[in-house]
Formats: structure tokens, C-alpha cells, sequence
């Protein structure tokens, strides 16, 4: 590491993504637990308390690694071209005739008016 990047900067051409991001949150203690359970970052923000726990990691751990996932998305899955999990997507936005019909689109319009479309 050189010219002063920070601590993140260097884990991440040398650590994988789940690495960094727990270097990030003060928990790279973690990584063994996690790669002995071949957790990844893919699958990171799947977890869930009671999984921790099966993990085996202690109370205080548990809630440490729950409230850095309820802090978002780890810049290092964000990078990557994998879509979010379905809980996580935002809703489409209505637009148009959708959003002047009360959500439909103009052939249910059509259908439940009785009129072609």
C-alpha cells in the first residue's frame, strides 16, 4: 500500500469482497467462521439472526454483523453486475397512462370499461 490509501483500499485487491466488507465493520475476525461455512458476500445479506447464531458466533457478534447488513449494500456487491434480491428492489414506478388509470394499463382499461382499447 502506498501514498496513504486507507486500510479498505488495500484489502481490496488482496482480500475477497466479504473480506473487505468486514474489515470494513470492525469484524475481520469473522472471515474464518464465514469461509468455513462457505459464506460470500453473495450470500451475506441473506442471513439471518438465527443463521448467525448457527454459526456459532456469539451474541454481541450477531449484532454487530445485523446492524452493519441493515446499513445497506457493501460497496463491493454494488460494484458487481448481480441483481439485488428481490426484498431489496424498488417497486416500478408508474408512469403515464398507468399513473393517470389508477395503475392500469390500457388494455385492462379497456376491459374493464367495456371499451377497445
Amino acid at each position: 500500500m502506498t501514498g496513504g490509501g486507507s486500510q479498505a483500499e488495500g484489502l481490496e485487491s488482496s482480500h475477497s469482497p466479504l473480506e473487505t466488507w468486514l474489515a470494513q465493520h470492525q469484524l475481520s475476525h469473522l472471515a474464518p467462521v464465514f469461509k468455513k461455512h462457505a459464506i460470500d458476500i453473495d450470500v451475506l445479506f441473506d442471513l439471518s439472526a438465527a443463521d448467525l447464531a448457527e454459526l456459532g458466533l456469539q451474541l454481541g457478534d450477531r449484532k454487530r454483523v445485523l446492524k452493519a447488513l441493515a446499513e445497506g449494500v457493501p460497496a463491493a456487491a454494488a460494484a458487481t453486475d448481480r441483481p439485488l434480491p428481490a426484498e431489496r428492489r424498488q417497486p416500478p414506478r408508474l408512469t403515464g397512462h398507468c399513473q393517470r388509470n389508477g395503475g392500469r394499463s390500457p388494455s385492462s382499461f379497456a376491459i374493464l370499461s367495456g371499451h377497445p382499447a
